[in-house]
């Protein structure tokens, strides 16, 4: 019974969150193709948190019925034709991929031809929408509470390029929007706020995320009900996917 060890791994499609962010959880299925037959399903499986899968496969080559003289009976054996060849198809429950053929133990990912979800969340509590972004914030600056925003995936992914401290990025933002100058200073340490507004204009730009568009408008609100925003921190990297950017605030 020849059977053969499966290794592979799935990757998100490239992007701002990086080049190889592994995806997590979807089902594998492995199968050998079989010219003039139905191909064999001989392993399946999930991905785990580094997007890996590994397995030993089952029985994967077909047999044959040879004849023999009468009365001898047709001996089943192995059929020397048959090549192994893999076929792969991944799934998330929804979405179903073929990958045809399938390298396998191959160094090269697969490619998944999603960006990974995006996280959001307000003091804690998950945001399933972009429209939950702005109802939380409303809600807690009603409240007047201290406000906590934290932003990962491609959504942490988009914004780190504003990683710049302090004057340089307040006078680069001043120069692009001399109508936002007057609004700055009044923010707290010139570094925070500068980001602030980096934040809230890149928020606008063509092509990103509604997530991103709506952490802008829950900034301009912020803003608007007189809250400074007292830090903000980079944490991770993106292009192991880890990226991750924590705003904090509080009314004045």
């Amino acid at each position: 019974m020849p059977t053969t060890q499966i290794r592979g791994r799935v990757a998100h499609l490239p992007g701002p969150w990086g080049a190889s962010v592994p995806v997590r959880g979807l089902g594998v299925k492995v199968y050998d193709i079989d010219a003039g037959d139905p191909d064999d399903l001989i392993w399946q499986g999930t991905t785990d948190s580094n997007g890996e899968f590994a397995g030993q496969s089952g029985d994967w080559q077909d047999r044959i019925r040879i004849p023999r003289p009468f009365p001898l009976p047709p001996v089943v054996a192995p059929n020397p034709t048959d090549v192994l060849l893999f076929r792969l198809e991944v799934s998330d429950g929804s979405t179903t991929i073929p990958y045809t053929p399938f390298l396998n133990n191959s160094s090269v990912p697969v490619i998944w031809p999603l960006p990974p979800a995006p996280s959001v969340r307000v003091n804690g509590e998950a945001c399933g929408s972009p429209v939950e972004i702005k109802q939380k914030v409303i809600a807690r600056t009603q409240q007047r509470s201290g406000i906590t925003i934290e932003l990962s995936g491609p959504v942490a992914a988009y914004l780190w390029a504003i990683r710049l401290r302090g004057s340089e990025l307040k006078q680069a933002l001043e120069a692009a929007r001399p109508d936002l100058a007057g609004f700055i200073n009044p923010w707290g340490a010139d570094d925070v706020a500068a980001l602030i507004v980096a934040i809230a204009i890149l928020s606008f730009a063509v092509g990103v995320s509604a997530f991103v568009v709506c952490v802008g408008v829950a900034i301009i609100i912020m803003v608007a009900k007189n809250y400074r925003f007292d830090d903000i921190s980079f944490e991770g990297n993106p292009a192991t996917g880890t990226a991750k950017i924590t705003i904090r605030s509080s009314p004045t």
